[in-house]
């Protein structure tokens, strides 16, 4: 299932902020309170975690509930939405590499979540999904300015996860590949979240692709 990319793109941006990722993975185990989330993901501190789930809960994706206890405690529930990320985390999960080893393969989706959650690195990733584009092409399509482009451009080609053709296009490299099979659990998310026909491919607008 796939969508048109400009949906794909605005579907994504409700994801954007670092740790927004992270916050999601551990409530995929159920609900949990502040201090849950706190040991769950010990590397965001209280001030930027109490802000990305006021910004997940007015995206929908979190809903918050006061306990009547004393002091009053804080439970914090994946709504519908949010648990239709389970997919997404689970491709991820997968494209982070396989392991027997427990310890490792949280490692691993650890890092790969910590990437993605690298400013414009969702999106630029889904904006490659139609195949090969031109940087103009990209800073129309995600509304990054060159600069930040330029950077985040050269850090995924120093990690492998991007390649530039002779023609200037920049693509997928084999190693980034993996990101389709996680584009198409974001296409399913985003058409689920906004109503948008399965049928409909994933697409660039304009010319350029």
């Amino acid at each position: 299932m796939q969508v048109e990319q400009g949906v794909l793109l605005a579907a994504v941006g409700r994801l954007r902020g670092r740790w927004t990722l992270h916050i999601v993975h551990a409530l995929l185990d159920g609900p949990a309170g502040f201090n849950d989330l706190r040991r769950a993901v010990p590397a965001v501190g209280p001030s930027t975690l109490a802000r990305r789930l006021g910004e997940l809960e007015a995206a929908g994706v979190v809903s918050r509930t006061v306990i009547d206890t004393t002091p009053p405690g804080t439970r914090y529930t994946l709504t519908s939405t949010g648990t239709g990320l389970r997919p997404v985390l689970a491709e991820m999960a997968a494209w982070a590499g396989d392991s027997s080893d427990p310890d490792t393969r949280h490692h691993q989706l650890d890092g790969l979540l910590a990437l993605m959650q690298e400013r414009w690195m969702l999106e630029l990733h889904c904006a490659l999904l139609v195949g090969p584009r031109r940087f103009t092409d990209l800073a129309r399509d995600t509304g990054v300015n060159q600069v930040t482009l330029t950077q985040r451009l050269a850090d995924l080609e120093q990690r492998g996860l991007i390649q530039r053709l002779a023609d200037g296009r920049y693509a997928f490299s084999a190693a980034g590949e993996g990101f389709h099979r996680v584009g198409e659990a974001l296409a399913r998310w985003a058409a689920a979240t906004t109503g948008t026909a399965a049928e409909q491919p994933v697409r660039a607008p304009g010319p350029g692709s």
